[in-house]
């Protein structure tokens, strides 16, 4: 097997059928500034087997230099596990050449491609790579949304919170378009400020991004203001990531983030979706133990999301 550089529209022809947004060369080529260089690269030996899109930043390669997670795009759902062997080798030479003292990949969670994923956890830890860190990631099976969701799925504090959230006449909207994106973004922007913490993309951002990447928005409405907010992407054509959502935290005795995940819940469960990804739980590499809380209050299940690190000695 060999291991050649290609392009954008090159890679995204050979990749882009199921593939996750953040593993497209569109979404890369978009994000390129964040990285000195960034690398489309192919795993073929008779016929293209894997991609693997990276950046560079210094002698450090990263995959993802600019997303929740990376990882290989395959061409067969069914690659077999020697193929990946054989891919992360000739990589691993590739950037002994290329003069990279430090690889980093963030895998996906396990749900949005169980075989995959797991069979590269296996290779790279076989392949030399250790274990940099593991992160806590919810994820939501929509099934759950049936009814016994209030009694039997939430847990006992989830369930109470939910009824207070019902008996407070809110109402559940879907935003529309860029506006949409605008509003939901300003009430998550005045929640992170309140709070203290810092938004890693800017309105700016979620715009920009939106052109490449379907979003969804949604509000909850108290007597006619928004006091919730939530931003969904369409990550692949049947899995949808939570990227940000919040609630002014005046209003916050109306639990109205119990209302808004389970409106939210609700509604891609009407229109047919599987599983939402509802992100991870950590706050400088250490779980997050409120949000923790309320991920699983609200019934998500948990799955680890772990990024290796290979360190090449010169």
């Amino acid at each position: 097997m060999i291991v050649v550089e290609s392009t954008s529209e090159e890679f995204d022809a050979l990749f882009c059928k199921d593939n996750i947004c953040y593993n497209t060369g569109v979404f890369n080529a978009f994000n390129k500034n964040k990285c000195d260089r960034l690398y489309y690269l192919i795993f073929k030996d008779t016929k293209v087997r894997l991609g693997m899109i990276a950046g560079a930043k210094g002698k450090s390669l990263f995959c993802p230099f600019s997303a929740p997670f990376g990882g290989f795009s395959f061409v067969d759902e069914k690659i077999a596990i020697r193929y990946i062997e054989e891919a992360v080798d000739v990589l691993n030479i590739f950037c002994r050449t290329n003069d990279i003292e430090n690889l980093s990949i963030t895998l996906p969670p396990t749900f949005y491609n169980e075989s995959l994923v797991t069979k590269s956890q296996h290779v790279l830890c076989q392949k030399g790579f250790s274990l940099e860190c593991i992160d806590l990631n919810y994820v939501f099976y929509l099934k759950k949304i049936v009814d016994n969701y209030k009694t039997d799925v939430i847990s006992r504090n989830g369930r109470k919170n939910l009824t207070i959230a019902l008996s407070r006449k809110m109402q559940f909207e879907v935003g529309e378009g860029e506006q949409g994106l605008k509003e939901a973004y300003k009430i998550i922007e005045y929640n992170r400020k309140v709070k203290g913490f810092h938004l890693l993309m800017s309105e700016k951002d979620i715009l920009n991004t939106s052109k490449i990447v379907k979003m969804d928005s949604f509000f909850v409405r108290f007597e006619g203001q928004a006091i919730a907010s939530a931003i969904v992407y369409h990550v692949t054509d049947k899995i949808l990531q939570v990227i940000y959502w919040g609630d002014l935290p005046e209003f916050s005795s109306n639990k109205t983030m119990n209302f808004l995940s389970y409106k939210v819940f609700e509604h891609y469960f009407l229109k047919g979706y599987g599983l939402i990804d509802v992100g991870t739980a950590m706050l400088d590499n250490k779980p997050n133990y409120g949000l923790c809380d309320f991920k699983e209050s609200i019934g998500c299940d948990i799955q680890p999301k772990c990024t290796f690190i290979q360190h090449y000695c010169k």
